[in-house]
């Protein structure tokens, strides 16, 4: 999982040999600061362009700063979260690896918590 819930507490984790997971398109691969998906600015939805959104278009009158992200994680938590993921992934290749050369290696699970 890419977080947990202590006491009703939500924190973010990155496990070694997993790849990171995006919080604005949620898709693994890549961290926020990365994202390739497209930001529609008339209803401020990940995933599509303007021209090719279907949304009503009341939406477009909310103010980008006063909807909350989609994680719910503040910028400060979520730059922290994206500089932890690449630490423990290393350079964020977007594709998975290729399996090792020997089969019985198993991947380090070193868990960082973002949030404590």
């Amino acid at each position: 999982p890419d977080s947990v819930r202590i006491k009703g507490v939500k924190g973010f984790m990155s496990v070694k040999g997993n790849d990171p997971t995006c919080t604005r398109c949620r898709k693994k691969g890549h961290v926020r600061r990365n994202c390739p998906a497209k930001l529609c600015t008339k209803c401020k939805r990940v995933g599509h362009a303007t021209e090719d959104c279907r949304g009503r278009q009341y939406a477009s009158f909310f103010e980008p700063d006063k909807i909350a992200p989609i994680s719910g994680m503040t910028q400060d938590e979520q730059d922290v979260y994206d500089e932890i993921q690449e630490v423990v992934h290393g350079d964020l290749v977007s594709t998975v690896a290729p399996p090792s050369d020997s089969p019985d290696k198993t991947p380090d699970t070193e868990q960082v918590p973002l949030i404590s």
